[in-house]
């Protein structure tokens, strides 16, 4: 023991540190608070030192000098040693990416994440944290006892709101303090704390130790002329945290963001083979068999239909999306028989839809009976499958073009002018149908060999991950030979369990999606045929796990039938009750 305080004040000359605080000294230094010995052990938990000093030595006969000397070293060794671990976990149903910090003396949880699940944070008074780098940001908002679920646990934290970009959840010193005592191996990465009074133990996301070795460049281009190198990549070393910090924020839609950094390194490497699907096009797709075609019925009239009136704050927001779509290449000024109006629908988060209202178009088209796929044949599909890859296409029907001469039949009005769509525009009648057969036909030898394809949704499953990187990167050459665009931030890779087509599928089977099952409970009771048909809708697409749904909803069944006045009976109060229970 007394060789190694001679180590720590010899340390501490050495660094000009205080004796007893273990802060720089200098002259005019004031120690905080001593740090009394009944805490000593705590302290070494939860500033987890790897192989923290023996305190059995340290009893009530020890000198003043020896404890805080000690308690010096804590902290000397958490400034040095400033530790992290990354964990995956949950908020509501999205999934976060953790960081265990022992340098931060709070919590924090990502702005974009806070606006992205529609959180209410609270007002408090600005405070300033110095963050990785140095660098200062402000936070003016916090949220108390936010709820993250990580490994099968839950737990509540206050959070500061802040910009992280790096990471949706940073957990501090407060969130170790108040789960003190904690044992912590950093580089196995694991934990052992208490929480709940279960004592509990969490595992921490291992780095991929990938070694990267200096070759010269003779030696380099030796194995250029034997063709022994398949692709190269630029390798930096990174020293310094803020440069991390920099790098991760700036982030493109090629790299692998921090949401999938478990993910395996087959699966990253076809990702980065295949950027360039995941970049926006920059002009028209390419023209194709299948181009969307308007049929009209036989004699039918054009049509013609005078502008909505419109406010000028929708006028502006009209000519904004106008020119848009206009630099996109995406619609044409043009003259046309055809006219049909505008408007703008309110999405979710109070931003406005373009919209067409193709009623008048779509009464005088001849409908396209293109079969689309059944949802629950699709989900049969899967059995046995133990890993999934969900892709999701970019505004997939501005990836398919007007049929040449079918584009006058789009034209639009505002107070602008007169416009036509070049590729197929939403809202018309058929859309859906020829979107599924240009995917079809694009997948046509893999339909029902482990991809399953429901419009613009893509869904890849093999048995095994060697199996499921070779298709995946099947369905990739595919897309790019077809010039398709995927939206990386709607797609999830390899994994074992996810959410499809509004059910939950595994390797243990098809279930209710958690969010859908909420809302039938929570679902009032109906006060007209409106109401009664979008629960019947909701619980009609679930009722393949309803034993006996057709017996169950009959007397809801019977209020839609046609000249009957709607009145809510206890027979179908019943069947409301007992469809809610079901699900």
């Amino acid at each position: 023991m007394a060789e190694k305080l001679e180590t720590l004040r010899n340390y501490g000359k050495a660094k000009n540190l205080c004796f007893t605080c273990g802060d720089p000294w200098a002259r005019g230094h004031k120690c905080p608070d001593k740090v009394p010995i009944h805490v000593m052990e705590e302290l070494l938990e939860v500033l987890q030192l790897d192989d923290p000093p023996d305190l059995q030595h340290l009893s009530d006969s020890s000198s003043d000098e020896e404890v805080m000397l000690m308690s010096a070293a804590l902290q000397t060794e958490t400034r040095v040693k400033r530790r992290t671990m990354r964990l995956h976990g949950m908020i509501g149903k999205r999934r976060i990416l953790i960081l265990v910090d022992s340098g931060a003396n709070c919590s924090f949880v990502d702005a974009k994440l806070v606006a992205d699940l529609r959180l209410t944070p609270q007002e408090m008074a600005p405070a300033q944290y110095v963050v990785a780098g140095g660098s200062t940001l402000t936070s003016p908002q916090w949220i108390p006892k936010l709820v993250w679920w990580t490994q099968g646990h839950t737990f509540q934290q206050d959070v500061k709101v802040l910009p992280l970009g790096c990471y949706d959840l940073i957990v501090g010193a407060d969130w170790l303090e108040e789960h003190s005592p904690m044992w912590i191996h950093w580089r196995n990465r694991t934990m052992r704390f208490t929480h709940e009074g279960r004592r509990i133990s969490l595992s921490g996301i291992k780095d991929n130790g990938v070694e990267c070795k200096q070759i010269s460049p003779r030696k380099m281009r030796g194995l250029l002329r034997r063709g022994a190198v398949q692709h190269g990549i630029q390798v930096r070393a990174i020293h310094q945290e803020q440069e991390l910090q920099a790098l991760t924020s700036s982030t493109t839609a090629t790299s692998v963001r921090p949401s999938e950094m478990d993910m395996p390194p087959g699966i990253a490497a076809l990702i980065v083979e295949f950027q360039d699907l995941f970049q926006a096009p920059s002009g028209l797709p390419p023209r194709r068999p299948q181009d969307h075609r308007i049929p009209l019925v036989e004699g039918a009239q054009l049509v013609s239909a005078r502008p909505y009136r419109y406010t000028p704050q929708q006028k502006d927001e009209i000519q904004r999306q106008i020119k848009e779509m206009l630099s996109q290449g995406f619609i044409r000024l043009r003259t046309s028989p055809f006219a049909s109006p505008v408007l703008l629908v309110r999405k979710k988060d109070g931003s406005r839809r373009f919209c067409v209202d193709y009623r008048m178009l779509n009464a005088i088209t001849v409908k396209n009976k293109y079969p689309m796929p059944i949802v629950d044949e699709l989900l049969d599909e899967l059995a046995g499958a133990c890993w999934f890859t969900k892709l999701d296409m970019l505004s997939g029907y501005h990836q398919i073009c007007m049929a040449e001469g079918e584009e006058f039949k789009t034209a639009f009005r505002t107070h602008q002018g007169l416009y036509e769509f070049l590729v197929k525009p939403f809202g018309v009648t058929g859309g859906p149908s020829t979107f599924q057969g240009v995917v079809n036909f694009t997948f046509d030898d893999l339909l029902r060999k482990g991809v399953l394809l429901f419009m613009d949704d893509i869904l890849v499953h093999t048995k095994t991950l060697e199996e499921h990187i070779k298709l995946l990167k099947e369905v990739f050459r595919k897309l790019q030979e077809h010039q398709f665009v995927i939206k990386r931030s709607k797609c999830v890779f390899a994994h074992q369990k996810l959410e499809y087509l509004g059910h939950i599928i595994g390797a243990d089977g098809v279930a209710t999606e958690p969010s859908k099952v909420a809302t039938v409970a929570a679902w009032p009771v109906p006060n007209n045929l409106k109401q009664l048909r979008g629960f019947l809708g909701l619980t009609g697409y679930y009722r393949k796990f309803i034993q006996n749904y057709g017996i169950i909803s009959r007397p809801l069944t019977e209020l839609l039938k046609k000249g009957l006045i709607f009145q809510w009976t206890p027979q179908a109060d019943k069947a409301f009750t007992l469809l809610k229970q079901a699900i």
